[in-house]
This record gives structure tokens, C-alpha cells and sequence, in this order.
């Protein structure tokens, strides 16, 4: 039972009351002055006027997107979120992304919900560990969190605040108790072998609310503690009072005449007396009254007896003493108010998640660990051993499964893992780029933006020596390298294939296209043969549907291009087809299985097969080649018209005006063909929206 006494805050144990009758009686008579200005401030309200009047219906920012708790959602939150760990020997530190805001929206809360009601936040509890060597354990008793640091070291005060004394905790649970932050849960497992993943069980403690409308025909609404009152609205402001007891699990929300929520603009409150609260502070006022009579009269003589009295004949339960008159603002005029009243008891729900670790693809087998006692780093295998001892500084780290790098100030090391005898070992370069190309090959410099040279990280062997300025894997075996000015191209033992002579190389479908300085170009196949030989002018495009377009001219001392002939070659050189046997002038490389020919005769475009036969006809002015995707083509027939046919010649769209451009759309990967009046369509004959 609370005495009134100790709810008015009006006599408490700080006051320093003295011991002579005149102090005593000088105190009660300010105690009756404060209960008369508090009674007298109960009667005075919040003052209440319309609104601006002027407001948009269609601007969605005026209203409030009210979400329902759903168990679907809220499910799919949970099963969302990542988690990440470290090893700092002999623990594993855990932690899981908390984002309490969205969690809050998604069960139509506030942001600040949790701060008001600690008590509804979620609860993280590990069940079962599932480490990287395959082996399982009960996570029961062998981990530690904030949440059971808590459960087991708090003590609540008098005023009912609990608190931890951290004196009484173990270096790791203060470590624990020290990191704790409302971006993230955290846990210990007293385990140092990495995690695979790690099944938790989460409560997450629920009100069940009800839900009651009020306008100024209904304006009251009873409960157990009091009534909740709507004073009144004008425009888009409400006034309404709300018994104390009920004000942690009232929610206001305001409605618009077609029923959509409004938003809350702002708010302010005073608390102040209910009617059974003046007349239990007036009973006060006799009781003290009374008080200063026995001072007077010598029965009360000290602090304590006067106390002892005051509490002996005011004693009464504190509870519908006092009330909140609240003021809202909304964004637009308020046509009823809805109360959501939770309630007071807390029912749990229970989700069972599996979070997995996502380690990135160079840890594979070995761990960088720190160790919780020095501080220094070492590296762990799957059993939670350490396989280096921890010597090293924070800063050591991975660079991939193989490699790791240590650096202070301007001073570092790079070190190689020997995964055979898992020792250590210092070496005389850098990593240049950490990935490893075929699963064994990496790239490695003397210092930084050094020529690159190439190691294998199962021997931590140099393959090929730091002296190129760039080395390229191609066609996943062959290395494509420069050195200096000429390029060329190591085979997969790393014997040159292709001889560093050239100006460029270029790998396409298992060919090697050369170009040297003064532009003379040959093909190489994947043994190093020249197919080629030196013997064509131009090698325009790459293989397609097994045919190479090639050609022949002379160029005269007045710089004239004379006699120019076009070919199509196969993969050993020979000559398929030329176009000038089928009556062409002129020839695209084959896409889709057709090539673009121009007739010698007439000017006009048709398309060949691999055969070097006509499958359609040369009657276009114009012609593109086949879309890869779609197989179609864009021409243009005599008078203008433009059109997407198929390999069968039919027309599938015909364009409205000329085309402007062809471009490749990044998204979808498909041509975009943009005409004249501003209309785009894609390589299919679908009108699109260029973005």
C-alpha cells in the first residue's frame, strides 16, 4: 500500500527538519501552502484553439502509415538479420545487427517505444553452436550477454531501479557488460573455435491492445483506472485526459474524415489532480493542520513523530489521484480520436533462427585471433588451436587463406602460411592483388605500384618473376603479360606461347588476336600457331559460327587503297568463302549465324550462312546485324521504311520513324534501337522507357 505522503513527494526522509517546535511548525505550513498551489494549479487547462485552416488531403506526408502487428513480418525480420563473430582467445565474441527502429515499424510502434518500455524488447538466447570442424554443442551455460550478466548480478533498489555491480563480474563479463549498445546484441561463448553457425531462440514479449474510438457525441470511454475523457477538437488540435496509471499504455492516434490516420505534428501535457485526488490532499491539509496544533502543544516533539502522525491518519492507497491532460497536433483537421490501450501483462512469442557466418572467401581453414589476456594476434585452425602463436600486432591480418600482412607506422611485412606444416613465413614481397587466379596463382610486387610477377600459394614459389607491367588470366589457364612495350602470352607451365612481340594482345573464344606497333595483325590458336601468317591486311571482328572475316588490298604510293579483298577463314586459315565467288563487294562478321553481305552489283544488303549461301536476299538500303538474343535485324527497305525482320526475312515491327541510335541497355543486357521522334524499343520490337 503507497501512503499519499510519499506520492505528494510533500515530507521525505532528505528533509532536514529541526528539532524545535517553531522549525517544525514552519515546514508543515509551507507543506499546506505547496498541496493549496497544487490543488489550485489542477483546476487551470490546457488552452485549446483551431488550427490553420488551410491544408491538402492528397499529400500523403499528412498522414500516417498505421502498420498491424504482423507474426509473418516480424518472422521475416528475424530470420533477416546478420551475425557476425571474432575469436579472442579463449572466447568467441558474437554479435547480431539489431535495427530496433524497423522492427518498431513493422509492429506499428513508435520509434521510441522501447525506451519507454524496456521490458518489450527483444530476447536473444543461443541454443546450439555449430563449429567449422563439424562438431555441435549445447549453448546452455557456456556463453554470456548483457541480458544474463542481468539475470544474474542485478539488484533492484527501494525505488524499484535495478542496477550491476560490476565489481562482482569476471574480466570477460565486464568486458561484455562495457560493449553492450543498442545497434547490435552481443554475446560471449566461452569456445575459441570458429563458428559455422548458431541456433537461437528469440522472445519477444507482446502486449495484446484494444482499440476504441471517441469523438465529441461519445466522448467518454470507462475503465478500471479511471476514465479516459476526449475534452475536445477544434480543427486539427485534441485535447483529452487520461487517468496517470493508463498514460505508459495509451496511444492516441487522430483520424480524418475518410478514416486515414493523420500525422502528429506535436504535443505537451500537465498533470494534475482528479477530483478523488483534491479531496485526499484536502484531508492532508486537515491532518497537518491537526499536526501543528500537537506541535504547539508539546505532543509531537521531534521530526519523526510529527512524520509518524502524518502518515498514521493520511495513509490511503496513491492510486486515481492524479490524471494527464494532453494537447495534439495533427496535420489536418481531426474528425474522431482512437485510443489503443495495451495491456498491462506481457504474453512472449518465440522464434527459433539459425544465423550462419559469412566469411569472406580467403578464410578457409585458418583464422586471425587475438588473444583476450596480451592483446596480440596469432592465427587459429578449425579446432580453436593455435597453429601461430599470437605475437603480432593488431594490425596483422588476412590478405587471403595464404597470405597475411602486418603493418606499423610506416613499417611492414608480408608473410606466407605454409598450409603442409602450418608455419609461418616471412617473404621478401607484397601481394598485389589478394585473388587467387586458377585457385593457386597470385599476383605479388617488390613494393608499391612495382612491376608484378606471380607465386603459387599452395608452395609459396615465384612462377614467374617480378617484371611485368600487368598480368591477365585468360581463358582460365593462359597468362596474357606485358613486359616493357611488347605484349605477349605464357602457356599454363608458364612457357611463353605467344612471343612478347606485339604491341597488343586480345583473348577471345580460344583465339589470340596480335597487333603490332605498325599495325600488322595475325591470329594464334591455343597452341601458339600462327594461322594467319602475316598474310591479311585486316582482321576485322573475331570467330563467328566458326568463320573469320579477313582482308586483302594494296595501298599505292598515293596512299590509294587498290585491289581490297574480302574473305571468311575457318580455324586452321583456310579459306571458306570469298566474296567476290558470290557476286559481294562487302561483308560484316557473322552474329546469330548470318552475316551481313553488300551485293557488288546492285549496292543493296542481304544475309549469307556459314555455307557462304544467300538466305535472304540483297533488297535493303540498309541492314544491321542479328541481334545475339533476339535473332532479329533491323533494315530498311527501298523508300525509307524500317523494320525488325527475322533469319526468315518476315517483318516483326515496323518503325514509325528512323532510328537515331543503337545502344546496349546495361540492365536488361538488350540492344535499344532510339528513333527520331524520341521512341526507344528494345532488339525484341517492345516499346520501352529509356531511364
Amino acid at each position: 500500500m503507497k501512503k499519499l505522503i510519499l506520492c505528494a513527494g510533500l515530507l521525505s526522509a532528505t528533509s532536514s527538519f529541526a528539532q524545535k517546535n517553531d522549525a517544525l511548525i514552519k515546514e508543515i505550513e509551507e507543506n499546506i501552502t505547496a498541496i493549496n498551489q497544487m490543488i489550485k494549479f489542477s483546476d487551470t487547462r490546457i488552452a485549446i484553439t483551431a488550427g490553420p485552416g488551410k491544408f491538402d488531403p492528397a499529400d500523403e506526408h499528412n498522414f500516417e502509415k498505421y502498420t498491424a502487428y504482423s507474426e509473418e513480418r516480424v518472422k521475416r525480420f528475424f530470420d533477416s538479420l546478420s551475425m557476425q563473430t571474432r575469436v579472442i582467445y579463449p572466447y568467441n565474441i558474437i554479435t547480431i545487427d539489431n535495427d530496433h527502429f524497423d522492427l518498431l515499424t513493422l509492429m506499428g510502434k513508435s520509434s521510441s517505444h522501447h525506451m519507454d518500455h524496456p521490458e518489450e524488447k527483444p530476447i536473444y538466447i543461443p541454443q546450439q553452436v555449430t563449429f567449422l570442424d563439424g562438431t555441435k554443442a549445447d549453448a546452455a551455460g557456456v556463453y554470456c550477454s548483457p541480458y544474463t550478466i542481468r539475470q544474474k548480478y542485478a539488484t533492484t533498489d527501494p525505488d524499484g531501479d535495478w542496477f550491476v555491480d560490476t565489481a562482482k563480474l569476471s574480466e570477460v563479463e565486464k568486458w561484455v557488460w562495457a560493449e553492450q549498445s543498442s545497434f547490435y546484441e552481443s554475446f560471449v561463448l566461452y569456445n575459441p573455435k570458429p563458428i559455422k553457425d548458431i541456433t537461437f531462440s528469440i522472445a519477444l514479449p507482446l502486449r495484446s491492445s484494444t482499440s476504441d474510438t471517441l469523438d465529441l457525441q461519445h466522448k467518454t470511454l470507462n475503465t478500471p483506472f479511471g476514465s479516459i475523457v476526449l475534452d475536445d477538437i477544434k480543427g486539427n488540435q485534441v485535447s483529452c485526459i487520461i487517468p496517470a496509471e493508463l498514460v505508459e499504455q495509451v496511444e492516441v492516434k487522430a483520424l480524418y474524415k475518410d478514416g486515414r490516420i493523420l500525422s502528429q505534428k506535436s504535443y505537451s501535457s500537465q498533470t494534475s489532480l482528479t477530483e478523488k485526488g483534491k479531496a485526499a490532499f484536502q484531508q492532508m491539509i486537515a491532518v497537518l493542520e491537526e499536526a501543528k496544533k500537537k506541535v504547539r502543544n508539546g505532543e509531537l516533539k521531534d521530526q519523526a513523530a510529527m512524520e509518524a502522525y502524518v502518515r498514521a491518519n493520511a495513509a490511503t492507497d496513491a492510486g486515481g489521484l492524479q490524471e494527464k491532460t494532453s494537447l495534439y497536433q495533427f496535420a489536418e483537421p481531426v474528425s474522431r480520436v482512437v485510443f489503443i490501450r495495451s495491456d498491462t501483462s506481457l504474453k512472449t512469442r518465440t522464434q527459433q533462427v539459425v544465423y550462419k557466418v559469412n566469411y569472406y572467401k580467403g578464410e578457409t581453414g585458418y583464422y586471425v585471433a587475438a588473444d583476450f589476456e596480451t592483446g596480440k594476434t596469432g592465427i587459429l585452425n578449425t579446432k580453436g588451436k593455435w597453429v601461430v602463436k599470437p605475437e603480432f600486432d593488431e594490425y596483422f591480418r588476412p590478405q587471403n587463406a595464404y597470405y597475411y600482412w602486418d603493418q606499423i607506422d610506416d613499417h611492414e611485412a608480408t608473410y606466407w602460411l605454409d598450409h603442409k606444416t602450418e608455419t609461418l613465413h616471412k617473404v621478401a614481397y607484397r601481394v598485389d592483388d589478394p585473388e587467387l587466379y586458377a585457385g593457386k596463382y597470385m599476383k605479388i610486387e617488390p613494393k608499391v605500384n612495382g612491376n608484378i610477377g606471380l607465386v603459387d600459394v599452395t608452395t609459396g614459389k615465384e612462377v614467374l618473376p617480378m617484371q611485368h607491367d600487368f598480368l591477365r588470366l585468360v581463358g582460365d589457364r593462359y597468362w596474357n603479360a606485358r613486359i616493357g612495350d611488347n605484349e605477349g602470352v605464357y602457356n599454363t607451365d608458364f612457357s611463353v606461347l605467344i612471343p612478347f612481340a606485339f604491341n597488343d594482345v586480345n583473348y577471345t573464344d580460344g583465339f589470340f588476336y596480335t597487333r603490332t606497333e605498325d599495325n600488322k595483325e595475325d591470329v594464334y590458336n591455343l597452341k601458339g600457331q600462327n594461322i594467319t601468317q602475316g598474310k591479311y591486311q585486316d582482321i576485322d571482328g573475331y570467330f563467328g559460327s566458326g568463320l573469320l572475316l579477313v582482308e586483302t588490298y594494296t595501298i599505292g604510293t598515293d596512299r590509294v587503297v587498290r585491289n581490297n579483298k574480302k574473305f571468311f577463314i575457318d580455324t586452321v586459315g583456310k579459306v571458306k568463302i570469298n566474296l567476290k565467288d558470290i557476286g559481294m563487294s562487302d561483308a560484316e562478321p557473322f552474329s546469330s549465324g548470318l552475316a551481313k553481305v553488300r551485293h557488288a552489283g546492285t549496292d543493296k544488303y542481304g544475309y549469307i550462312n556459314a555455307a557462304g549461301k544467300l538466305v535472304l536476299p540483297c533488297v535493303y538500303t540498309g541492314a544491321h546485324d542479328f541481334f545475339e538474343q533476339s535473332g532479329y535485324a533491323l533494315v530498311e527497305e527501298t523508300g525509307g521504311a524500317q523494320m525488325l525482320i527475322d533469319k526468315k526475312g518476315q517483318v516483326i515491327k515496323k518503325l514509325s520513324e528512323h532510328y537515331q541510335s543503337i545502344y546496349r541497355d546495361k540492365e536488361s543486357g538488350l540492344f535499344h534501337i532510339h528513333l527520331y521522334n524520341g521512341k526507344t524499343y528494345d532488339e525484341y520490337g517492345k516499346q520501352v522507357t529509356e531511364k
